[in-house]
């Protein structure tokens, strides 16, 4: 008998997702049945952290099972994968990116290839409550009149977006947010520019494991979202992001804005040095020239996306056949 991948309940990354479509048919799995011994020898064991406690992993180890316990959403980029005592951490620094490129493959999307004359300053979306987008939205106040905006969870919807109803698609759906996997290209042709506002502007940790010290670069499907509908964009985040996407290949509007923000440490620096960048446009430029002087970079971003696409799937593979034993592959 060969080996399995042995899945618990509610670990989708691995097998529940549609996204897993693209992966799971190339090793054996099943999920855990209560009431039946497994042997060691035949199975690997494999956990979603948010799913698994310390007494659990300690039950199975002390069995013998080798374990695997993914940490693919709690990733950030920064992270590594370890196995440590039998038992491998599974992260990837670029699974937002593949999850994204798995998405944008699932739904088809069409990309925003031909941009009509945009007549809205910058489009801003924002769902859940944070306080950077709280200072953000404050200051942005003057110019959202002639901007397509959202702040869900304040009140500020967006014609065309999409609300989440059902508890069993999200677990967020009572909250009151709109699902931040919808894509409408009308509000990214009718606009600018986008200024994307990420989800945190980093976390404190271990030096040693992410330089700059103590920085742990954080970037989200809001920050992808332009790239797919080829629309320029500013970003509030943590620093270092626009690095990030240049490595990938992508060309950010340096040329046209000065992205000097994204090197400051310091978040509220960072965020008077971004905002900066919106007053100058607003107030010193003429924001429809922003297309046709970042023509080039938004067209060569285009054809980094399937490039990527494919780099992305070939990472999950490399990743999952590295750390998982050679008999769990069909």
């Amino acid at each position: 008998m060969a080996n399995k991948i042995l899945l618990c309940d509610r670990n989708w990354e691995f097998l529940g997702s549609k996204l897993a479509s693209h992966w799971v048919p190339h090793f054996q799995h099943e999920f855990v049945k209560p009431n039946v011994t497994y042997d060691p020898a035949q199975y690997v064991i494999c956990f979603d952290y948010r799913d698994v406690d310390a007494a659990t992993i300690k039950h199975w180890t002390d069995l013998g099972f080798q374990i695997i316990i993914n940490h693919l959403w709690d990733s950030y980029i920064c992270e590594n994968t370890t196995v440590v005592d039998n038992i491998m951490t599974l992260r990837s620094r670029n699974w937002m990116w593949i999850n994204e490129n798995f998405i944008y493959s699932d739904q088809d999307l069409q990309y925003n290839t031909t941009p009509s004359g945009p007549d809205k300053f910058f489009l801003l979306l924002m769902n859940m409550v944070r306080d950077h987008r709280d200072a953000l939205f404050n200051v942005a106040t003057p110019y959202l009149s002639d901007s397509l905006y959202s702040y869900v969870q304040r009140g500020h919807y967006i014609a065309g977006d999409a609300p989440m109803r059902d508890a069993n698609e999200s677990p967020w759906a009572d909250k009151g947010v709109s699902n931040d996997r919808h894509y409408n290209p009308d509000w990214y042709t009718n606009t600018n520019f986008s200024l994307v506002v990420e989800t945190t502007l980093g976390i404190c940790r271990d030096e040693s494991l992410c330089p700059p010290p103590g920085q742990r670069l954080f970037i989200s499907e809001k920050s992808f979202k332009p790239f797919a509908f080829r629309h320029p964009f500013m970003t509030y985040g943590t620093p270092y992001t626009l690095k990030f996407f240049q490595d990938l290949g992508f060309e950010t509007f340096g040329h046209v804005i000065d992205e000097s923000y994204d090197d400051e440490p310091v978040d509220s620096v960072r965020y008077q040095k971004a905002m900066l960048q919106v007053m100058r446009l607003a107030w010193f430029e003429d924001p429809k020239n922003i297309y046709s002087n970042c023509d080039f970079a938004l067209i060569n971003n285009l054809r980094v996306l399937p490039y990527l696409h494919q780099n992305a799937q070939e990472e999950m593979y490399r990743l999952l056949r590295a750390h998982t034993p050679a008999k769990c592959w069909l």
